[in-house]
């Protein structure tokens, strides 16, 4: 028996799983659309927040398209009454979850590599301040100092003894091992690096 419902068949969009009318109709049974969209029609106060309007372009041209999502799908299977339904309320109800797991997944991971990246960061702050005979709170006053905004990095360098670019690195690892990553270099610095990993 073939899948009633695999990933390829959904459109991706706003974080939200979309079928076509077309497409739902086939996995429900019915010969063409206008069964799906006469169970719209019928039912559209109770469907339309679970639907969008979209448009999609097949063989070379576009068309206007009914979307209805996860849960618009859900409904529309269960007032459906071709015998195809049931099998598929069932098969979409399993795919969920499996998405579902999958993201839960995904999350959890994504979430140990931030973990690690700062574990990484905080190990490597370490090693420079060590390598700059910096103490932690010398490294706690720059950081300070830094947050006024009053000081450059190189009037930062002055004071600490050491270069720009040290001062740079060191509130780099800083802002690391505190979990942020955003990038800070100028504009034009960004555009020229675009792509690469630094």
């Amino acid at each position: 028996m073939t899948q009633l419902v695999t990933q390829g068949d959904f459109l991706h969009k706003d974080g939200r799983f979309w079928l076509t009318t077309d497409e739902l109709g086939k996995r429900l049974g019915f010969n063409d659309r206008s069964g799906v969209s006469k169970i719209y029609q019928r039912n559209s106060d109770e469907l339309k927040p679970f639907t969008c309007g979209d448009k999609l372009s097949s063989q070379g041209q576009v068309r206007d398209v009914r979307l209805f999502d996860e849960q618009g799908c859900y409904i529309v299977a269960m007032l459906a009454r071709t015998p195809q339904a049931k099998a598929f309320r069932r098969a979409l109800a399993r795919f969920l979850q499996e998405i579902r797991s999958r993201e839960k997944e995904f999350a959890e991971t994504f979430s140990s590599l931030e973990s690690l990246k700062k574990q990484v960061a905080a190990m490597q702050l370490k090693q420079q301040l060590t390598r700059f005979k910096f103490s932690e709170s010398a490294g706690q006053r720059l950081v300070a100092l830094k947050n006024t905004g009053l000081l450059s990095d190189m009037e930062l360098g002055r004071v600490f003894k050491i270069s720009p670019q040290n001062v740079r690195k060191l509130l780099k690892l800083y802002r690391h091992s505190a979990g942020d990553f955003t990038d800070r270099r100028p504009e034009q610095f960004k555009r020229l690096t675009k792509g690469v990993t630094l």
